[in-house]
């Protein structure tokens, strides 16, 4: 689960640049494009915020996560135990996804209840009639049940397994009551609860994220206006301006209990100011084909753009380590230890303390490649801690090159560093804080 916390987050950074971008361009793009081109662009962000698909070969950017963040642990007195910062994170992020996606399942089965309780099949022959004609109109073939219900004030299409058309108390004539049906079938058409459901799944997975919440709302914003030009493509300036006015009726007439898995006609009045700005303007635009697929590869693509170096500052950790593992072998008396002339100078000598009387201090010594036993009876490795790093170095060195240790015993002589393989490297040091010997704990 930690690992796809960090893939969540390698994908969210370069992504929320390219919302930052759509959003600070999108007055300018307005002008030249169609509403449409952006109610696909927001779907595709959404799935790849879902989809944390990483191309490692398109990743310029490392971001170097310090030792305090892969490595640290929060010590437990009670236990001895350790939990990483990592972790920790992960779990508020998975908490923060329960609440986002509790608080959402939570307001659509209260508005589903509203909507049982208060709606009623359309009966007006006249309604039904305007309706088959709007669904001829539109190409719509699928069956879809229309209602009417005295807990909503504006038309919307409300349902995922079996959608439905709930329409306000209001009295509205053919010629003005047409385009809004018209209008809530082009949102069930082109699925557009379903489309909801995907920008919120990735607001949910990034409910982290700012940018992604502006997002959600942009989405919103951009679904009635794509389905506000597939409706008045074919109308007059004097259709167009009926239409703005009905939507301004509907207006007049309350706002409803909001509701994420809903087409809801009317959101805030900057929005209905952009609508009638929407429909009044007759100029044609470009469809924004090329922009799409221009942005689109750019987004998928950038997606793997940044990485988190946790992986190879691990690997790095246990190259300084220098691990020997070797066949066990009877434990050898210290007469059998050659002593530093008797070998190369190639690389340094770690002497078990539990093999001499007195500790030694070998500077220029080959490594003894020999394993030993704890007096508690663990098997142990000898290593060499770090590559420039001998016996008779002192803490700080140690520290500075393979991090703080995990545990210190009560005197300070004794280190212990906890390794993923689930083997323990300890590090003991002498009465002046310098490096004695040092080992790695295989088994019991």
């Amino acid at each position: 689960m930690e690992n796809i916390f960090i893939d969540i987050m390698e994908l969210t950074i370069p992504v929320s640049i390219w919302i930052a971008l759509l959003l600070m361009c999108s007055p300018l793009l307005k002008r030249s494009y169609a509403a449409r081109w952006r109610y696909y662009m927001w779907l595709f962000v959404a799935v790849r915020l879902i989809i944390p698909i990483r191309f490692k070969a398109a990743a310029p950017i490392t971001m170097e996560l310090p030792e305090s963040v892969g490595k640290i642990a929060i010590q437990s007195n009670a236990s001895g135990g350790s939990v990483s910062v990592t972790l920790i994170l992960t779990v508020i992020w998975l908490v923060g996804m329960t609440v986002y996606a509790g608080w959402q399942a939570a307001g659509y089965i209260s508005f589903s209840r509203l909507v049982k309780r208060w709606s009623r099949k359309v009966k007006d022959e006249a309604v039904l009639n305007a309706f088959d004609e709007a669904k001829r109109e539109m190409g719509v073939k699928r069956e879809i049940e229309i209602k009417t219900c005295s807990a909503v004030t504006t038309p919307m299409i409300f349902g995922i397994v079996k959608p439905m058309l709930l329409m306000p108390k209001m009295e509205l004539n053919k010629e003005d009551f047409k385009p809004i049906l018209c209008h809530e079938l082009v949102h069930f058409k082109r699925n557009d609860i379903i489309y909801k459901l995907l920008v919120m799944c990735a607001v949910m997975i990034h409910w982290f994220n700012p940018l992604v919440h502006i997002m959600l709302k942009a989405a919103n914003r951009d679904i009635e206006l794509a389905c506000d030009a597939e409706i008045v493509k074919s109308m007059d300036g004097e259709l167009r301006q009926r239409y703005c006015e009905t939507i301004l009726r509907i207006v007049h007439n309350g706002r409803t209990r909001a509701c994420a898995l809903s087409t809801c006609f009317i959101f805030s009045k900057k929005t209905v100011l952009e609508r009638f700005k929407n429909i009044l303007d007759e100029k044609i635009k470009r469809s924004g084909v090329i922009m799409f697929c221009v942005v689109a590869v750019s987004v998928a693509v950038s997606g793997g753009a940044v990485g988190f170096a946790t992986e190879r500052i691990a690997e790095e950790l246990e190259e300084n380590l220098q691990i020997i593992e070797r066949p066990a072998e009877p434990q050898k008396s210290s007469e059998e230890i050659p002593e530093p002339s008797e070998v190369p100078e190639s690389d340094t000598a770690y002497v078990p303390e539990s093999s001499v009387t007195e500790p030694k201090t070998v500077e220029t010594a080959p490594r003894v490649k020999t394993e030993q036993s704890t007096p508690e009876g663990d098997q142990i490795k000898w290593v060499q801690p770090v590559n420039d790093v001998s016996i008779g170095a002192d803490k700080q060195e140690i520290h500075d090159a393979i991090g703080e240790p995990d545990t210190v015993s009560g005197n300070g002589f004794k280190e212990t560093y906890e390794r993923e393989d689930g083997s323990t490297v300890v590090l003991q040091y002498d009465d002046n804080g310098t490096l004695d010997t040092g080992y790695i704990v295989v088994g019991e």
